[in-house]
């Protein structure tokens, strides 16, 4: 049968849209823009702080996990922390990178290390305390060290 014209320009704007939210996640690597809708998706409180290299944005999860974006001047999201009683969703956050992870994961019994030119990644903790970190080296903003990230 086929679909009327409403039914049509119905089912284009619902793919658009989802096309749209699926591209503007707050993932490594991704920008600000997309800040906003991480937090309501996640349900989480946002907070932002700037400092001397970069702005850092802080979304606390109702589950107690708190996630750490830290974002270049241009708005890019270079790095990202987290720290909780369980892990975030990490494919969410690592984006592209994500399989990255999984591979690394695959290989080791404990803890999860990801050290390339392009490319960190740092994981691990307990039951109920979890911690990590992402950053991208080659876009690290001026007087930003990898200590810096948390």
């Amino acid at each position: 049968m086929p679909l009327t014209l409403r039914q049509a320009l119905h089912l284009t704007l619902t793919l658009v849209l989802g096309l749209a939210a699926l591209a503007a996640r707050a993932e490594l690597g991704g920008t600000q823009a997309s800040l906003a809708l991480d937090q309501a998706n996640l349900g989480a409180s946002l907070r932002l702080s700037k400092e001397p290299s970069y702005q850092l944005a802080v979304l606390t999860l109702p589950n107690g996990v708190r996630v750490r974006e830290y974002l270049s001047a241009s708005g890019q999201i270079f790095a990202i922390g987290w720290d909780g009683p369980q892990l975030p969703d990490l494919e969410l956050l690592l984006g592209n990178h994500h399989p990255s992870y999984l591979d690394a994961m695959g290989q080791r019994s404990r803890g999860v290390r990801v050290q390339r030119p392009d490319l960190v990644i740092e994981s691990g903790g307990m039951m109920r305390a979890y911690v990590g970190r992402a950053y991208l080296p080659t876009l690290l903003p001026a007087g930003v060290r990898p200590q810096d990230i948390q």
